[in-house]
């Protein structure tokens, strides 16, 4: 009978418990859907809680991971995102959402390491593990695709011109991120700004410089 007793009751606390956390979860998803920063801000402490509750809730790191990339806090929303893909690692979703968020911090060294640990990569991953490659320093480990002209080859193209066509000037270089690089790729938009700016740098156009850096960071604080 003590068994018994026990059993129920800790059946019921389970119950509540579970009750409790959909509800906070319910109560955090209408405050992210409303999407204004006060609103963001109950559904983030929402979700904190619900995590402290169940710390395996992988909704409640999607969730986290979307609202760090809503306010452009890019190293939250890699922690976020990985926690969300390690818990639940055959997600396509959350692959995505984790490759994204590498790529806006810009941690290539572990976007490399990512990337060329997956057994399958779509077309669009192989163009941004050759460009967190080139930014590594390690393009030669991974050699051109067959050129399709695409919006999902851009980034290749972009590594390719930056870390392999070592024929090409400054100048040549920089006509080519002018005229072949035009997006509405935000993260595109900003390694084009990057490169013209490294560029610059290397001619000696120091005004030049500050101007694309400036811009880079309008698209990209962090």
């Amino acid at each position: 009978l003590l068994i018994l007793f026990a059993c129920i009751g800790m059946t019921a606390v389970l119950l509540f418990s579970n009750y409790r956390n959909v509800a906070l979860f319910k109560e955090a998803q209408s405050n992210f859907q409303r999407g204004d920063e006060k609103s963001l801000d109950a559904a983030e402490a929402q979700l904190l809680q619900l995590i402290r509750n169940d710390d395996d809730n992988e909704n409640a790191y999607i969730m986290l991971s979307a609202i760090a990339g809503k306010r452009k806090i890019y190293p939250d929303m890699v922690y976020y995102s990985h926690m969300a893909h390690k818990l639940n690692p055959l997600s396509a979703a959350n692959k995505a959402e984790y490759v994204k968020s590498l790529l806006f911090a810009r941690e290539f060294g572990r976007l490399e390491n990512f990337l060329s640990h997956q057994s399958e990569l779509s077309n669009k991953d192989k163009q941004i593990l050759r460009y967190a490659a080139g930014r590594n320093g390690n393009i030669k480990n991974f050699p051109t695709q067959p050129d399709r002209r695409s919006d999902d080859n851009k980034l290749g193209e972009l590594a390719s011109l930056l870390y392999e066509r070592k024929n090409l000037t400054v100048q040549e270089k920089l006509t080519a991120l002018e005229d072949d690089f035009k997006s509405d790729d935000l993260f595109l938009q900003q390694e084009v700004l990057a490169a013209k700016a490294e560029l610059y740098l290397a001619a000696g156009k120091i005004g030049d410089t500050e101007k694309a850096l400036l811009e880079a960071y309008k698209l990209n604080e962090f």
